[in-house]
């Protein structure tokens, strides 16, 4: 026998360190509905979080801002941990990981994050789709973009991918819709509302301009039920023809104005002047008629 530190030992080496674990806990907080669409990478994902030091104070938050991260999985826009968490989910789950710091920030740290720190997230996967493809077809000199109080009316017409017409009715006839009839999320399935899908194709736009959208998951219609526009990858081209906002015209709610066309140049009739107009009575759907 010969003791460990003899003489006859030239140098001493000690035993190589154990790697480092790379192993994440998750807990699953709330689960997600059983048909919830699975995260997979390369969606584009909208995630609500609150991200601690473990066993230390809050550092970040998606809640204080009042909206979700969205971002690319699998782009490299966050950090492995996230990477692989979120991979492990589906829409609607709730899920707490702690992250070890080789799958967080590492030896370097980032702001208020110290070098070599755990991760404690608590993460809501809020949507996940197949990234949408945008191609603009006509540029506008605008700037203007749809804002939540706005209505928009668009010319519509939807094509395979193949590019064969599915659907032109809407290339003649204008589609109006609120924005905020509307949200810009996929269903917990991972299929889109024909109307939460063309509010999220049109908040990208400025007026006038036109462009194509190549939508990969499946688009319903307003129930949820049946395909809209038929199975596969829809192609919609889209003109982005009026934004506006009805107008109050007195203040008290009694008479409010919705533009059906945009006017022509910047003069307005004043007292005194001689106008011409075309006048249409309707009634709002279910009103009782006059006596």
């Amino acid at each position: 026998f010969r003791p460990p530190f003899s003489p006859e030992f030239r140098s001493f080496s000690p035993p190589p360190s154990p790697a480092p674990s790379l192993e994440m806990e998750k807990t699953i907080l709330r689960a997600a509905l059983p048909k919830a669409r699975q995260v997979r990478e390369g969606d584009d994902v909208s995630v609500h979080y609150t991200g601690r030091i473990l066993n230390d104070a809050i550092f970040d938050s998606s809640y204080d801002r009042g909206r979700p991260l969205n971002f690319m999985l699998g782009g490299g826009t966050v950090i492995k941990g996230w990477e692989q968490g979120l991979a492990t989910m589906r829409v609607g789950e709730v899920a707490r990981f702690v992250i070890p710091p080789e799958l967080g920030y590492g030896k370097k740290g980032m702001g208020k994050i110290p070098k070599n720190a755990i991760l404690d997230f608590e993460m809501t996967v809020v949507s996940a789709c197949r990234p949408i493809m945008k191609a603009t077809l006509e540029d506008s000199e605008s700037n203007v973009t749809p804002k939540e109080i706005d209505y928009v009316r668009i010319n519509l017409v939807v094509k395979d991918e193949a590019g064969d017409v599915r659907d032109e009715h809407f290339k003649d006839t204008p589609l109006e819709f609120y924005m905020r009839d509307h949200t810009v999320s996929s269903e917990t399935d991972g299929r889109w509302r024909a109307g939460n899908i063309l509010k999220k194709c049109v908040s990208q736009m400025n007026l006038n301009s036109k462009a194509s959208f190549t939508i990969e998951d499946e688009v319903t219609d307003k129930h949820g039920n049946k395909p809209f526009w038929g199975a596969g990858v829809s192609i919609l081209e889209i003109k982005l023809v009026l934004i506006d906002t009805d107008s109050d015209i007195n203040g008290d709610a009694g008479v409010c104005k919705h533009k059906t066309t945009e006017g022509q140049g910047y003069e307005k009739p004043t007292d005194g002047a001689l106008i011409k107009f075309r006048l249409r009575i309707t009634r709002p759907p279910g009103a009782t008629p006059p006596p």
